[in-house]
């Protein structure tokens, strides 16, 4: 089992779980180490890796030649994707 405390949080981790899944392999979770989950938003040209098992997930991210941006909270809030917006998708389950 993976390190509860490791995240994808960091741009490094993010970068990294990436640069994998462009490659064709295996995007792990850092928590858990299973198989992480590729959402795309296409309106919003965002990406967000969450983990098939465990649920962790990343901040919507962009991806240009110069590498991995994570977008600021208010894009996300502009996005419609705000933590409380997953909690209330979470609860309807």
């Amino acid at each position: 089992m993976g390190d509860p405390k490791k995240s994808l949080a960091s741009v490094d981790a993010l970068s990294t779980a990436w640069s994998d899944f462009r490659a064709g392999n295996r995007a792990v979770c850092p928590a858990c180490t299973d198989s992480l989950a590729l959402a795309v938003d296409s309106a919003g040209n965002a990406y967000r890796f969450v983990c098939a098992s465990c649920g962790h997930a990343s901040a919507w991210f962009e991806s240009s030649q110069e590498g991995v941006r994570v977008r600021d909270f208010a894009q996300q809030i502009f996005a419609g994707e705000t933590l409380a917006d997953d909690e209330d998708f979470d609860d309807e389950r």
